[in-house]
């Protein structure tokens, strides 16, 4: 089953190139919060009602959805919008989520139940679409100097349309 696994993870790691250059990050960070929330709280609903043997199928999708999206589109967004210092913070924070999660997770789970803390999880994953929806904006086809100018202005348009617009609008500093 590991093989497996890791063999969905790399697959789909290899074929998110091809979404991220075709979809905007907004519209994969939503999908990836929805997709993998979902699939952890069927987790915790399949462990919950003792049917163990259907999990590995919420699994497998939450590891394509990972591999497709949030995997991936994370560590792009990030160079995308921060300064390398920026950059550095924000890298260090996630392997510290990450740390913290993979040590707690066990702790957790014997205190709460395996299954209620996959729907914690879930829930947590749902909840960060509370940020990403308001305060992410698209920066699909854009450069630096662009986004920049897209934070410092506040604009967040989300259609294809619009992002073509605001290409256009956003303008660039004058280099002498």
């Amino acid at each position: 089953m590991t093989a497996l696994f890791a063999l969905l993870n790399l697959v789909a790691t290899i074929l998110s190139g091809q979404v991220i250059q075709r979809v905007g990050r907004k519209v994969i960070f939503i999908f990836a919060h929805v997709g993998m929330g979902l699939c952890l709280i069927v987790i915790a609903i399949l462990g919950n009602k003792g049917m163990n043997g259907m999990i590995p199928i919420p699994i497998m999708t939450f590891i394509v959805i990972f591999g497709l999206t949030y995997g991936p589109i994370v560590w792009i967004f990030v160079a995308e919008i921060l300064p390398d210092l920026g950059v550095g913070i924000a890298i260090n924070l996630n392997w510290t989520w990450t740390f913290l999660i993979a040590q707690f997770f066990q702790p957790i789970a014997q205190a709460i139940g395996t299954p209620n803390t996959f729907l914690i999880f879930g829930v947590y994953c749902l909840a960060g679409l509370l940020v990403i929806i308001p305060f992410v904006k698209e920066t699909k086809g854009l450069t630096r100097e662009q986004i920049e100018r897209l934070y410092q202005k506040g604009l967040n348009a989300s259609t294809e349309g619009e992002l073509e617009k605001r290409k256009d609008s956003i303008e660039l500093p004058e280099i002498d």
